[in-house]
């Protein structure tokens, strides 16, 4: 399993090579993995609100995506200015460290054909995007049903 802290530490490299004289502190670091989880769980919410009107009982336990974690609820530009905010990096720093996060995702992917990644869950390539079976803290659960006396107006 891919873990935050080693996602972490491949993104201090990468940020280092780009920017050698600047210097990254752990809460910017936490912030980028921050920003790129609540990213991922307002694409669930979002998938979940778009079904609610076709199967509002269905519980959410899977995302696709389009272009590796961009959705068609989330846009990539969207997860960049998300990162960049709960980070404080600027907007270039945010997409290096995107792109990182995918970088290592995409090789454990060719390399076992499959990427776990802790917080998300378990990721499959599927075109230019993902399938991830999403971990337990992402998923939405389905909308309640209402007992019927209360759906049928008895009270």
């Amino acid at each position: 399993m891919l873990t935050f802290r080693e996602i972490g530490d491949f993104v201090v490299v990468n940020l280092k090579v780009e920017y050698p004289d600047q210097d990254f502190l752990p809460i910017e670091v936490a912030g980028v993995l921050k920003g790129f989880l609540i990213s991922l769980r307002w694409s669930v919410l979002r998938s979940a609100q778009s079904k609610k009107e076709t199967d509002p009982y269905s519980a959410i336990d899977e995302l696709i995506t389009q272009d590796r974690f961009a959705t068609e609820w989330v846009t990539r530009a969207e997860l960049v200015d998300r990162i960049s905010y709960t980070s404080g990096l600027d907007g270039a720093m945010s997409e290096i460290t995107l792109r990182v996060i995918e970088g290592v995702v995409q090789r454990q992917i060719e390399e076992t054909g499959t990427a776990e990644l802790e917080s998300v869950g378990t990721i499959q390539a599927e075109g230019a995007g993902y399938r991830i079976a999403l971990s337990t803290i992402l998923k939405a659960p389905p909308a309640r049903r209402r007992p019927q006396s209360l759906a049928m107006g008895a009270i």
